[in-house]
């Protein structure tokens, strides 16, 4: 119990939101108690303090990702703090860990069926004894919220754990982390680690970029000159490895916050090495998963049919986005292609009423000034475009190597016609009646995207949606990419070997290039799968097949810091068979598959701890968890914890120590839900919002409006008594505080202050809008012509504005009197822009002063033989120099040197900082790394001694070098004048070069 007595008070909230990226408020009144001594604390230590420490960490494995998000918050006030943990999931992710640790007391995410979850929940409510729950409603989760109320001079640590599988798009592999970032930290970074069993054979990184292209010249636009937002990153890597860290500066962090949350994301980009068109087929304790993506393959012809909605909902910056859209897909499009365009809205409209037309330059123009031309008006005959555009199709001749689909856009519900989805998925198969495919995108956010899968699904198909943004325009581009390049027609996958099952879908109508097709199953143990595919191509058919190949159980990244992850494969199994159960109920239409499906669902979500549509994660404290485990006592356990409503109150002077409450959007029980109050301590002390301590960023166009026209008055004469500060000035420190002051008039009923920040050229401002709390009191911030705030009276909480001007102007007015009673506090910081000089030391500081490994090679006459990294053809291990001496007499012999293999770590300069094999000779030295195969050395005729060395740091390791040496005799003038002997023949082109010498 002294450790519990330790903890000063806690109190958590966990939530999943599902609708917006935006963190949720709940019950701002009231529900932060500050005290004037935190004031003046928080100002000395500046809100960087409140996160002292965050890290990302993914760990890739055959493109299955583990990402753990660890953040570590301090409250150093004197008084309780309520502080706000974040994190942005990416949408296929599902969560399988949470704990939160406080001062030893650890409170873990246990994951339970929703149902019994609840109970739990409510049951724990009514004793005492709750933590939080968190739930995931639909399947796209994107933010996961934690508000903890933490206790004086404590810290708290937050440890988020989620999966994903990266799915391949136009070629790549993409793995996007989210910095979700509140403040500046002092310890930011994020790091990739990536190992893939054949091999990475292109790596890049994505910065935050511009995407919703706000104006950059903004003082609050974080945007570099380039629309982006560039972070410190290193990369390393080998043949079968990678790791990249992105370690964001104090400058670079605040110009993230100064930028959208949408675009505050960095993406590790890669794709694999592909030798055997049969794919890659993985095999590990019983599971195996087949990763197949042919290349090199001809394009399949295709005849398409853009059915596109100009009904009056899509007008403005919709259609605009459409045209754009269609016009960069119409001019890609191939020349063995055919295409045709219908248009409706409350009727139909077809391009070329005689049926499909070939692409060429002429008709791909025609039918950009075509779509150019439509204007949106009317409803939504959806039924009625669908059945035109399978008559435009039927009149064209079928064969079966070329794809033939319908590509529909749409933005809204049918609205006339046949209106019901249940008549046109009914009325469109019937007509298709498995002859075609049908892809649907779905445009903004008043439709039901459930039915366009169901209707995309019944016609072989898939849907997509493209939210309705400033880059709606790319989304649709990148889709029709995706499907733009068929290879493959009806690709049917089949196992054989023992036991095999649980295998999921393995016939697909179609593959396009720069896509995947995965495919799961089990098998028994100690037994091998082999694969054979069978698919159509352009002019026939296909065969291929692949070999099972076990993982090694030490299949890992060299860093040592990745963690455990040995049952990538099983656990890759599990969240595949889940994800693709999830898509089937969206598809299922009867209630007892559906029931059927949930079942198999909240079973593989429980064995393996993934929060789900059907299952929630219960965060327990440890007390509540010992009450239900076998061998403890049965007499309820003295809580450590007490919810925030419970009556009781500290009777010994410790503070109480407050559990964790659910919130997840909606409350399972009203009366176990109360209105979220403050902790007793302080109670005389101003409320503060629920987000108070989170920084608020502002991005707004430049206004025409001018800020100073309604601040145009005769200038009043103010009276400033003792007990006020003054009214304007300018500031020239590099820190400040301003305030309201107390003011009096004598012939003005208004008043007005100014105030002018005046910084260093170079510098930049963090303003800190403290306090305001006003009635009639307005204010305006500005720099130059841009408003960056404007108050014009009431109750604000506090903003925090990042600006890279050194100038701000700062304006009060209002009613002299209402300053007796208002209260504006206004603080500002400079903030000089550096740049970060990370300490780079030497890799190489930890190798001994002799080589370990090498020896002195030297050939009378001729001869041959080779030379290998330690290990080879495994891994180098890693702090090693090897040398090896080559001692050549010149005068009769010759030495040449060629790497028969090389896999040496490298980085995306290819400089070879790291690890690196050096060829020292007389006149030259050569340093190689990377990935290379039959790479010859230029060795100088004239050294005597050639020297090479390799070297390793503490981290990547490849699988090293092989190099193969030759001594051969000296070819002299001599020699080359016995044009008649045996020899002359195998020296012809060294005796050509010596002849031709003058």
């Amino acid at each position: 119990m002294g450790q519990c007595n330790f903890i000063l008070g806690i109190v958590l909230m966990v939530s999943v939101d599902l609708t917006c990226i935006q963190a949720r408020s709940v019950n701002t009144a009231g529900s932060f108690v500050v005290s004037a001594e935190d004031n003046k604390i928080r100002r000395k230590r500046s809100v960087e303090s409140t996160m002292t420490q965050m890290s990302v960490k993914s760990v890739v494995k055959s493109r299955f990702a583990k990402v753990t998000t660890t953040t570590i918050m301090e409250n150093s006030a004197r008084v309780d703090k309520e502080l706000t943990f974040s994190v942005r999931l990416p949408e296929a992710a599902f969560i399988s860990k949470f704990t939160m640790n406080v001062d030893g007391i650890t409170f873990i995410g246990k994951v339970k069926e929703k149902a019994l979850a609840k109970r739990e929940y409510e049951g724990a409510v009514a004793t005492g004894n709750s933590a939080g729950l968190v739930t995931a409603k639909v399947r796209e989760t994107q933010t996961f919220n934690v508000a903890a109320n933490v206790p004086a001079q404590a810290s708290v640590t937050f440890e988020l754990e989620y999966q994903e599988l990266l799915k391949r798009k136009l070629g790549k592999y993409e793995q996007v982390l989210f910095i979700n970032l509140g403040q500046v930290v002092d310890d930011l970074s994020l790091n990739v680690y990536i190992t893939e069993e054949i091999g990475i054979s292109t790596l890049q990184t994505r910065h935050p970029q511009n995407g919703e292209m706000k104006d950059r010249r903004l003082v609050t636009s974080g945007y570099e000159s380039d629309g982006q937002v560039d972070i410190d990153v290193q990369i390393r890597r080998s043949r079968h490895q990678a790791s990249v860290r992105f370690k964001p500066n104090q400058v670079q962090q605040r110009r993230l916050l100064m930028i959208p949350e949408n675009d505050r994301k960095v993406s590790v980009i890669y794709d694999v090495t592909r030798e055997n068109l049969g794919g890659e087929l993985l095999m590990r304790d019983g599971y195996f998963v087949h990763f197949f993506a042919p290349e090199h393959l001809p394009a399949l012809p295709k005849k398409v049919v853009f059915v596109i909605d100009q009904s009056g909902s899509m007008s403005g910056v919709k259609m605009k986005q459409t045209k754009a859209a269609f016009e960069t897909v119409l001019r890609e499009m191939s020349y063995a292609d055919e295409f045709n365009i219908v248009s409706f809205a409350s009727g139909t409209t077809v391009w070329e009423s005689s049926g499909m037309v070939p692409v060429n330059k002429l008709s791909v123009q025609k039918a950009v000034r075509y779509v150019n031309r439509i204007s949106a008006y009317g409803r939504t005959n959806f039924n009625e475009a669908l059945l035109k555009a399978v008559d435009v199709l039927g009149t064209s001749e079928r064969r079966s190597d070329v794809l033939t689909t319908i590509i529909a856009l749409t933005d809204g519900a049918p609205t006339v016609g046949v209106t019901s989805e249940k008549d046109i998925r009914n009325n469109v198969k019937a007509r298709i009646n498995g002859s075609l495919t049908l892809f649907c995108v779905g445009f903004g956010h008043d439709l039901n995207h459930d039915f366009l899968k169901k209707l995309s699904n019944d016609n072989n198909g898939i849907a997509r949606k493209i939210y309705a943004d400033s880059d709606a325009d790319l989304q649709m581009e990148g889709f029709f990419k995706e499907v733009a390049t068929p290879l493959l027609l009806n690709v049917n996958i089949r196992y054989i070997g023992m036991g095999i099952k649980g295998v999921s879908k393995s016939k697909v109508d179609r593959y396009f290039k720069g896509s995947e097709i995965v495919v799961v199953g089990t098998k028994r143990r100690q037994t091998t799968v082999k694969a054979q595919v069978t698919g159509t191509k352009k002019y026939g058919k296909v065969e291929y097949s692949a070999i099972g190949r076990e993982i090694e159980k030490d299949f890992s990244h060299s860093e040592k810091d990745t963690g455990a992850f040995s049952n990538f494969i099983e656990r890759l199994w599990a969240y595949y068979t889940i994800d693709g159960l999830l898509d089937s109920t969206v598809l299922t239409d009867t209630k007892e598959e559906q029931d059927i499906i949930a079942s198999k669902v909240t079973r593989l979500a429980l064995k393996y701890s993934f929060v789900t549509p059907l299952t929630s994660m219960v965060v327990v404290s440890p007390v509540s968890e010992a009450a239900t485990t076998t061998g403890y006592s049965t007499a309820p356990p003295a809580p450590v914890c007490l919810l925030r409503f419970n009556p009781a109150r500290a009777t010994s002077g410790i503070p109480l120590i407050w559990c964790p409450y659910i919130f997840d959007g909606s409350t399972p029980n009203k009366a176990a839900a109360p209105r979220r109050q403050s902790p007793p301590v302080r109670q005389s002390a101003p409320a503060r919002s629920f987000f108070s301590e989170r920084i608020y960023t502002m991005f707004r166009s430049p206004t025409r409006h001018d800020p100073e026209a309604e601040f145009r008055y005769r200038p009043p004469i103010i009276v400033v008594t003792e007990e006020s500060s003054s009214c304007g000035g300018v500031l020239k420190s590099s820190e400040d505080t301003i305030n309201l002051p107390w003011l009096e008039l004598t012939d003005s009923s208004m008043f007005h202050c100014d105030w002018e920040i005046n910084l260093p050229h170079g510098s930049w401002i963090d303003l800190y809008l403290d306090r305001i709390q006003t009635t009639t009191t307005k204010i305006v911030v500005t720099s130059g012509s841009q408003v960056i705030f404007r108050h014009d009276g009431g109750h604000y909480g506090p903003k925090y504005f990042l600006i890279t001007a050194n100038r701000l102007k700062i304006r009060m007015s209002g009613d002299p009197m209402a300053t007796h009673t208002e209260d504006v506090t206004i603080t500002y910081k400079e903030f000089v822009e550096t740049k970060s000089t990370e300490p780079t030391g030497d890799p190489y500081e930890r190798l001994p002063a002799k080589a370990s490994c090498g020896r002195v090679i030297s050939v009378e006459g001729i001869g041959q033989g080779t030379i290998s990294s330690p290990n080879y053809p495994s891994a180098y291990p890693p702090n090693t120099f090897c040398k090896w001496k080559f001692v050549v007499d010149t005068n009769t012999t010759l030495l040449s040197l060629r790497f028969v293999e090389m896999d040496i770590e490298t980085n995306e300069h290819e400089d070879c900082a790291y690890d690196r094999v050096t060829v020292d000779q007389s006149s030259v030295s050569k340093t190689v790394c990377g990935t290379k195969s039959d790479l010859a050395v230029h060795v100088d005729p004239n050294s005597t001694n050639v020297i090479v060395t390799f070297r390793s740091d503490n981290a990547i390791e490849g699988i090293g070098f092989e190099m193969q040496y030759e001594y051969t005799k000296r070819v002299t003038p001599k020699m080359c004048k016995k044009r008649n002997s045996p020899i002359f023949y195998r020296i012809y082109k060294s005796c050509k070069a010596i002849l031709s010498q003058p």
